[in-house]
């Protein structure tokens, strides 16, 4: 499903709950988004970005931002804007019967906003995070490189991601924000967690990030990289998400 953005704001009611967060994010989701939230406010929203309108979850990023002579200037998002994709599917690519709703309150990341290079948890058996140049086809799982412009019927730089779908049963915590949640090790059932992690498998949520980089066509070379991640991450591999 697409979804436009709710707002632009220092918060992460996760890691920074009830203050400001350290960087800057794009949320998208349910009105009642708060520094501070629990299960009973998300349902207070009065209406959602989403198409589901009874979906008032809330999906949030950190906005990434142009930079060139020490100004920065923050991508607006593309036509596309946020994709959010529910996976339901064995390797059969038939429907899964055991996976699972999520409970009331549930919380999780996706991502390590402290990252600067390649990491294990981002391959296939991971967060499978990946930027891409729609208009070049120049892919990476940082930022991508060897192009001076993203432009095309699907132009646009864009972030990919997903979240881990097996649970361990416990709530999320602020300082282990990734140890409550496993990557599946294959697609079918209760089998594809890993032990420990057994307690459930939920849908897998995969987000499409889309940013409008043409006003920038033109003022980069193709050796260069000019992105930078709201935490200060001018490599692209810190990129994460919160649901």
């Amino acid at each position: 499903m697409d979804s436009s953005t709710l707002v632009i704001d220092s918060l992460d009611p996760l890691i920074n709950p009830g203050g400001q967060s350290a960087h800057v994010h794009s949320v998208s989701g349910g009105s009642a988004f708060a520094p501070s939230m629990d299960f009973g406010l998300t349902q207070t929203s009065k209406c959602t970005t989403f198409p589901l309108i009874d979906d008032k979850s809330n999906y949030w990023m950190p906005a990434v931002y142009f930079h060139k002579n020490g100004k920065f200037t923050r991508l607006r998002e593309s036509v596309f804007k946020h994709k959010i994709y529910y996976k339901y599917g064995t390797n059969a690519n038939t429907p899964d019967p055991e996976r699972t709703e999520f409970p009331q309150g549930f919380r999780m990341m996706s991502g390590d906003s402290n990252l600067r290079s390649y990491d294990e948890s981002m391959g296939s058996g991971g967060s499978q995070l990946n930027w891409m140049c729609h208009g070049g086809g120049q892919k990476a799982t940082g930022f991508p490189k060897g192009f001076t412009n993203c432009n095309g019927y699907l132009g646009g730089l864009a972030a990919s991601m997903r979240f881990p779908s097996c649970w361990n049963g416990q709530d999320f915590n602020k300082d282990a924000p990734l140890a409550h949640m496993a990557f599946p090790i294959n697609r079918d059932g209760m089998a594809g967690c890993p032990e420990g992690f057994k307690k459930a498998r939920f849908p897998e949520i995969f987000v499409e990030y889309w940013l409008d980089v043409k006003a920038f066509d033109g003022q980069y070379g193709a050796d260069e990289v000019p992105w930078v991640i709201a935490n200060g991450d001018p490599t692209g591999f810190s990129f994460h998400m919160d649901f």
